[in-house]
């Protein structure tokens, strides 16, 4: 990934934050939030990939994440936003995870620290936003357990992957279910002071991470 692009990826997303402080103009989000994963979308596609189905998944999933932020941004309007938007969500993380996994990463008495360090938070964060879920806990713990295995998906690479992919894939995974954990907790539970900032924050950060990473496995 090309330094150029790398600069205007970040400074999109820094465009995004900024935005964020200017709930009068919202036309203005409606520009900059979509970018963040538009602009990974177009790099994608003039990327060559040595295999396709990894390029396809990626795609797959930043088309769905996009849809995703869409949705997100009319959740004033109703809450069936929210679910759609959880939706289209949980099927990006389902391309992210057919993306990155392969046969034989999962074998008898091999479980990563990680994983269960990642199980651990889980819990603690469900634990505290269930009382706030309401009819949505079905579908909030459906979403956390994809979300869940694509972290799990992502620490079970090593060694099999470049270094430098296994890196990139991993943190982009952590940050992704960070960004979701603020995002849940701030929904859910209580307020979080600049929890918007720190939520897109971590979310353009992990979905930069991912594509880094997804070429970094060729490299």
């Amino acid at each position: 990934m090309s330094k150029q692009f790398t600069i205007i990826f970040f400074l999109i997303l820094l465009g995004d934050i900024v935005a964020l402080h200017f709930p009068e103009l919202p036309w203005l989000r409606y520009i900059t939030k979509p970018a963040i994963v538009g602009s990974l979308i177009i790099w994608l596609a003039l990327q060559k990939f040595d295999l396709s189905r990894l390029k396809h998944y990626l795609m797959a999933g930043l088309i769905f994440s996009l849809m995703g932020d869409v949705l997100l941004m009319f959740i004033s309007n109703s809450e069936y936003y929210f679910l759609f938007g959880l939706f289209v969500f949980l099927l990006a993380h389902i391309c992210y995870i057919l993306a990155f996994v392969r046969r034989g990463y999962f074998k008898p008495g091999h479980l990563p620290l990680g994983i269960i360090l990642v199980t651990a938070y889980a819990i603690f964060i469900f634990w505290n936003i269930s009382d706030g879920l309401g009819e949505n806990q079905p579908y909030v713990i459906a979403y956390m357990l994809i979300l869940w295995l694509l972290v799990t998906v992502a620490f079970m690479r090593k060694g099999y992957v470049p270094l430098r992919s296994y890196k990139f894939v991993l943190a982009g995974a952590l940050f992704f279910m960070l960004s979701d954990s603020l995002l849940a907790w701030d929904k859910f539970n209580e307020s979080i002071p600049f929890g918007n900032i720190a939520i897109m924050a971590t979310y353009g950060l992990s979905q930069w991470l991912l594509i880094r990473g997804g070429k970094a496995q060729e490299e």
